[in-house]
């Protein structure tokens, strides 16, 4: 019986050892990972800044190309909070940031809640302002794309409301759904654009009613491969100048023309020639997130002031004072 639980307490023994043995290797090859693993905190921060990043671009394009006065004012305010959420996170301050980008996404939500308001009111003047003439046309292309016209009105409509019914605290739910809006808005805008092109072309230089000869089709001729945004810009200038179309849509009373060929840019997001981007004039050093993981890194607290004076000095001055407050507190308490 002795002999038995000898070699009984010696398997234990040798199991005991081989499971500690790989319990320290695995140890060792585990705490490498935990070591250069970055807080939650952070990368929520970092994943906030992207989509901040992400809403700001395609409101300042809004804005740049159809916004008033008022508009850039509340652009520019979701930019300062921005600003200053990105100087809290370089410090490790992520709840501040946090609160920072809050502030800056509660102000683009309304924003961007009037934008589609507004695009939905231009999309509409454009589709009833050319839905007589194409009807008296009888082209069957033309009324086509004038019914999918109103089709995505209709769907921006259905956005608008229900991003208003969302809760009014989930400040990024609200901002995706009214930005699917304006995506749907300006897609049934570019539709009217179509219709109207359609309408006005004439019958003989349509590509399906185009005679084709034998020699066509034996030696077809190689075809200019261009985005559908240079294609529709080049037709619209055809018409213009052939007078088929005119350069501006009929506004309603009290309301200002509309020039059809910078609506022509805003449909596919490209900012006027003869407007500004916001955003590049009012902050033209924008950083991305991969900017802010770098300056993370080689960020020295001991020069942050005077860094900072000298960025904001001349760019946002009204920020200056509460910023330096703040890091006042933290690197040189009294």
């Amino acid at each position: 019986m002795s002999s038995g639980m000898n070699i009984k307490l010696s398997k234990l023994k040798k199991f005991t050892t081989k499971f500690l043995i790989f319990l320290f290797l695995g140890f060792i090859l585990i705490s490498p990972l935990t070591l250069t693993a970055i807080s939650k905190d952070q990368g929520f921060i970092e994943k906030s800044l992207e989509e901040n990043e992400h809403f700001l671009k395609i409101l300042n394009r809004c804005v740049s190309n159809l916004g008033e006065k008022k508009d850039i004012n509340v652009l520019i305010k979701a930019i300062d909070h921005d600003f200053l959420a990105r100087i809290w996170y370089l410090q490790g301050k992520y709840v501040k940031a946090f609160k920072e980008i809050r502030k800056s996404q509660e102000i683009m939500k309304d924003e961007f809640r009037r934008m589609l308001e507004l695009y939905l009111d231009h999309t509409r003047e454009f589709l009833e302002s050319y839905a007589p003439l194409i009807i008296r046309s009888r082209d069957i292309y033309a009324r086509h794309y004038l019914q999918l016209g109103f089709r995505d009105l209709k769907g921006a409509e259905d956005l608008l409301e229900t991003g208003h019914n969302f809760s009014r605290l989930l400040f990024s739910n609200k901002i995706h759904i009214f930005m699917a809006g304006i995506k749907r808005a300006k897609r049934g805008k570019r539709y009217a654009i179509l219709s109207m092109i359609e309408s006005r072309t004439p019958r003989q230089e349509k590509p399906q009613f185009k005679v084709q000869t034998l020699d066509d089709i034996r030696n077809p001729k190689k075809a200019i491969v261009i985005s559908s945004y240079e294609r529709i810009r080049d037709l619209l200038q055809n018409m213009f100048a052939r007078r088929f179309l005119p350069r501006f849509v009929p506004p309603p009373p009290q309301k200002p023309k509309m020039r059809i060929l910078e609506h022509h840019d805003d449909n596919y997001s490209i900012i006027s020639k003869n407007k500004c981007s916001i955003l590049e004039e009012y902050y033209p050093e924008f950083e991305s997130t991969a900017d802010v993981k770098i300056a993370k890194i080689i960020f020295d607290r001991d020069i942050i002031i005077e860094e900072m004076e000298k960025k904001l000095k001349s760019d946002h001055p009204e920020l200056l004072k509460v910023l330096l407050s703040g890091l006042e507190k933290e690197y040189h308490p009294r």
